[in-house]
């Protein structure tokens, strides 16, 4: 089945535009002696997004079962003659890219000779494509122009791609022969598979947010919290209309029988409010530039940017999940911190089948000249490596997923050790200087807020009233709480003389992460302790060594 309503741009890409300039290729082709039959690749990937019919879909459930039932020991055989890209969970529902991958692995098994395989597949097609089975039993063997008539006065080009696909397929499955002059439709297909691949790519491209404008965003997200909150008398009020909205899907889903947390549960990094604030505010901004939002707007629109990474974090885990149970394979590098070892377990007596290769991703047209070891030949020195490449397109995006992950653990690590030498100076100070912790004279208090008030500082940290009561006597520094912490980037910090963390509660992660851009723009740090303003005056004082 295809994507739900693919654009024009999908369908016009597909008309048979280049079948004269394929016929004379063919033509030369069989004038030069061609031995080698065309790649099934094509035919392959049309066959899969156009088998599946409405009614197949409602009855596949009986179908998967029964198949599963009677192969579920040669899934990894069946997986590994091909792939096809086919089954895309980002253009598919769920439900669709399953019943694709299960069809893929009965079509694989038909093509492999599986008795029970080809015997389903030609059940499915007789059932569910009555009329077009009718008309092609008749034949005992397809010429080019019956593979046209069989397919052509459909309702768009795209449908005669598929017809054609199909025919030609189950013609095979049927044991008709296929004359070699077809192998035109087979090199056709395989092209307008790359042509309908990269429509389909260019379809979900979209246009990415410069990190200039995603800094410019954050400031201004920061900016308006931090009016909110001098305004809020609590930080619930300050986050008004965020809480309203998740409180609104919280309680959808209990409506509809999940628990409230449910959007948190199925997502991989929740992220902080802050942090959804700015990409939704990003998004809105990038599909209307010229219009004004306020921080309302980015409040909702940031619940539905939390709910919709919900949504897309578990399609992805559950697509990764159901390709192993399906007959995918495990990468060495996907092994490597799994505790639980395979290899540890043996069973007496137990003996393992010997792989046979088999040569079923070659057209089956009528042409003699060929010998087997031509054939063998030309798989394993092209076809092999297309089929490996398109195979690991599939596990593309869950390695990217992976490795991303492990890119940042590993730059966590390497941002803590090249920290800690300036965290030890910085902690040093900061123990030394908790001895004493006596409120200074008012006259010397004076000098020192003289000192240090034209000083650029940030403050990290810190409770609402003590920020406020800072703000009073340095109204020029600046001073960002706790929530906004995870959205500091090194844009924010620069042209600073000194940056403060507020030692009593910080988060180690965020922590971690902007030591290390302090120690990139070479910025000192520092921290303090207590809510004493007078105090902390004195600690600012001595850190800076004026």
């Amino acid at each position: 089945m295809l994507p739900n309503n693919p654009d024009e741009e999908l369908l016009k890409v597909m008309a048979f535009q280049r079948l004269n300039p394929y016929v004379m290729q063919e033509k030369y082709s069989c004038m030069n002696g061609s031995k080698i039959a065309p790649d099934t690749i094509g035919v392959d990937y049309f066959f899969l997004i156009g088998f599946l019919t409405s009614q197949m879909e409602e009855d596949f459930p009986i179908i998967e079962h029964e198949f599963l039932e009677k192969c579920r020991a040669k899934l990894d055989e069946f997986n590994e003659i091909g792939w096809y890209g086919a089954a895309d969970i980002s253009v598919y529902n769920p439900i669709q890219s399953l019943h694709t991958n299960i069809l893929r692995l009965i079509y694989n098994g038909a093509k492999a000779k599986d008795g029970y395989c080809l015997e389903l597949i030609k059940n499915l097609y007789k059932t569910y494509h009555k009329k077009e089975y009718n008309q092609l039993k008749r034949f005992k063997k397809l010429a080019g122009d019956d593979v046209i008539n069989l397919s052509e006065n459909l309702d768009n080009p795209l449908d005669e791609k598929l017809a054609t696909a199909r025919v030609l397929s189950m013609g095979s499955f049927m044991g008709i022969e296929i004359d070699e002059r077809c192998s035109v439709f087979y090199y056709l297909l395989t092209e307008d598979r790359e042509v309908y691949l990269s429509a389909l790519n260019r379809h979900l491209d979209t246009d990415a947010i410069s990190e200039e404008k995603f800094c410019e965003y954050a400031e201004q997200i920061n900016n308006w919290m931090r009016e909110a909150q001098e305004k809020a008398t609590n930080k619930d009020e300050a986050y008004g209309p965020y809480l309203e909205a998740v409180g609104f899907i919280a309680e959808y889903f209990k409506q509809l029988g999940f628990s409230d947390d449910y959007m948190q549960l199925c997502t991989d990094e929740g992220g902080s409010r802050v942090k959804n604030l700015i990409h939704a505010f990003a998004i809105l901004k990038q599909l209307n530039p010229k219009k004004k939002y306020t921080l309302n707007d980015a409040y909702i629109y940031s619940s539905i940017v939390q709910l919709i990474t919900a949504f897309t974090d578990i399609i992805s885990n559950y697509d990764f999940e159901v390709g192993f149970l399906l007959g995918d394979q495990l990468d060495e590098s996907e092994m490597e911190d799994v505790l639980f070892k395979p290899s540890t377990i043996t069973v007496k007596d137990s003996t393992q089948d010997k792989k046979q290769v088999k040569l079923v991703n070659i057209a089956p047209i009528a042409n003699d000249s060929a010998t087997k070891e031509d054939y063998i030949a030309e798989v394993n020195d092209l076809r092999g490596r297309l089929k490996a490449k398109d195979q690991d397109i599939k596990h593309l995006r869950d390695k990217i997923r992976m490795s991303k992950q492990a890119a940042d653990d590993a730059e966590s690590k390497i941002e803590s050790l090249e920290a800690d030498k300036d965290e030890l100076i910085a902690l040093r100070n900061f123990v030394y200087n908790l001895k004493d912790e006596v409120v200074p004279e008012e006259n010397e208090i004076s000098m020192m807020r003289d000192a240090i008030s034209n000083k650029r500082i940030i403050i990290i940290g810190g409770h609402q009233n003590w920020h406020n009561k800072l703000k009073k006597l340095f109204p020029k520094w600046t001073l960002i709480y706790m929530d906004e912490f995870k959205a500091v980037t090194s844009n924010m910090l620069e042209n600073h003389d000194y940056v403060f963390f507020y030692s009593d509660y910080l988060s180690h992660k965020s922590y971690n992460k902007c030591v290390a851009m302090l120690r990139e723009n070479n910025i000192p740090f520092g921290y303090l302790h207590g809510v004493n303003t007078d105090i902390t005056i004195r600690q600012i004082y001595n850190s800076l060594e004026i």
